[in-house]
C-alpha cells in the first residue's frame, strides 16, 4: 500500500510540474538568464498587459487607481496616463485611451526596471497580480521584453545556436539584413503564443541590431516584440 501511494505521489508530481503555467516573471527570468550567460548588458525590461475594457464611470475608475498610489501624469485629448513608483527601482504606467468617445477604453499597463534580481522579481510579480485582479480579465494580452546591449559585434549564427540550445527553440521565421536581424521561434514550455499565417505557433522573437559605433543591441520578447527595435 505504501509503495502504491509513493508511485501515485511521483506521478502527480510529474503531472503538476509539466502542466504548470509560466508567469510573465518566470518567462522574463529565462530570457534574463539567456542574456546574462552571454554577458550582455541589461538596459531595461518591461512587462505589458493590455485589453479593451468597458468603463462606465471613468472618474470613479481613476479615483480608485489614485487611491492605490497612482497619479495622473498626462491628460490630453482621449488619453489619460497614470504613473506609480511605490518601489524606487520599479516604474508602473497605466494608459487609458478612449475609443470612439464612448465608454470603451484601451487599457495598457506596464511595469519596468533597469535591474532584475530576487527582490525586484518578487515585488513586480505582486504588482502584476494585483493589477490583473483589479482591472483585467483572463482575455487580456500580455507581452514581456528585455532590452540589452553588447560592447562589440555579436556573431548572429553563434548567438542563434546558443539561444536554440539554451531554450530548446524551434525556428519559425528569420530575416537578415546588413546590420539587422530578427528571428521568431517557439518555446515548447511557454503557454502563450500567436499563430502565424502558416498556422505555426510562435511565442518568442529576438532582434539584433549592429550600431555605427561597433556595438550590438539585443532585444528579446514574448510572444512578440511590441516596441521599436
Amino acid at each position: 500500500m505504501k509503495y502504491f501511494l509513493f508511485v501515485i505521489a511521483i506521478i502527480l508530481s510529474i503531472f503538476t510540474s509539466n502542466s504548470a503555467t509560466h508567469t510573465e516573471i518566470s518567462m522574463m527570468e529565462e530570457m534574463y538568464e539567456l542574456v546574462d550567460q552571454r554577458n550582455l548588458n541589461l538596459v531595461n525590461w518591461q512587462i505589458t498587459i493590455r485589453e479593451s475594457i468597458s468603463i462606465d464611470d471613468i472618474t470613479s475608475f481613476i479615483e480608485k487607481q489614485t487611491g492605490k498610489d497612482f497619479y495622473i501624469s498626462e491628460r490630453a485629448n482621449e488619453k489619460i496616463k497614470l504613473n506609480r513608483q511605490k518601489n524606487s527601482r520599479l516604474n508602473e504606467n497605466l494608459l487609458l485611451v478612449s475609443k470612439n468617445n464612448g465608454s470603451r477604453y484601451e487599457v495598457i499597463y506596464s511595469v519596468s526596471a533597469e535591474d532584475f534580481n530576487q527582490e525586484i522579481k518578487k515585488v513586480a510579480e505582486k504588482y502584476i497580480k494585483t493589477v490583473e485582479n483589479d482591472i483585467f480579465s483572463t482575455d487580456a494580452q500580455k507581452f514581456s521584453c528585455i532590452y540589452t546591449n553588447f560592447d562589440g559585434i555579436i556573431e548572429i549564427s553563434e548567438f542563434k545556436e546558443f539561444a536554440k540550445n539554451r531554450l530548446n527553440l524551434q525556428t519559425i521565421d528569420e530575416t537578415r539584413e546588413d546590420k539587422f536581424w530578427t528571428w521568431t521561434a517557439h518555446h515548447p514550455n511557454w503557454d502563450n503564443g500567436i499563430n502565424t499565417r502558416d498556422d505555426e505557433r510562435m511565442n518568442i522573437q529576438i532582434a539584433v541590431k549592429h550600431t555605427e559605433n561597433e556595438q550590438s543591441n539585443v532585444i528579446i520578447g514574448t510572444p512578440i516584440l511590441i516596441s521599436e527595435y
